[in-house]
């Protein structure tokens, strides 16, 4: 919960599923959350979220994409922007991208 709110939405896309697991303390495991006891939000889905799943339906297949270039393209497109600009920083694997790469991801 984030502020009193279900965060899953923003955690899930940029943390692998055991990260609770090795990196919250165990006496901090409170157990699973009862979904019957949490309000459920209503969100309207916005124009770019609209437009975001329309490019996830038009993506190609994985044949189709041939080096990193190919799979930078289409997850640029495809990804919410809070995941893509994790991804692409290179924070996951806490390896500094070269300038002249970054640039061509602009």
């Amino acid at each position: 919960m984030a502020q009193g709110k279900d965060a899953t939405e923003e955690f899930e896309p940029i943390h692998p599923p055991d990260t609770l697991d090795k990196f919250l303390d165990h006496a901090k495991h409170l157990g699973e959350v009862d979904m019957n006891t949490v309000e459920a939000e209503v969100k309207e889905e916005t124009a770019e979220e609209k437009e975001r799943q329309e490019r996830i339906k038009r993506m190609p297949i994985l044949e189709q994409c041939y080096n990193l270039m190919d799979f930078e393209a289409v997850a640029r497109g495809v990804m919410k922007k809070t995941a893509w600009a994790y991804y692409s920083s290179g924070a996951d694997d806490e390896i500094v991208r070269s300038p002249s790469h970054v640039e061509e991801l602009r």
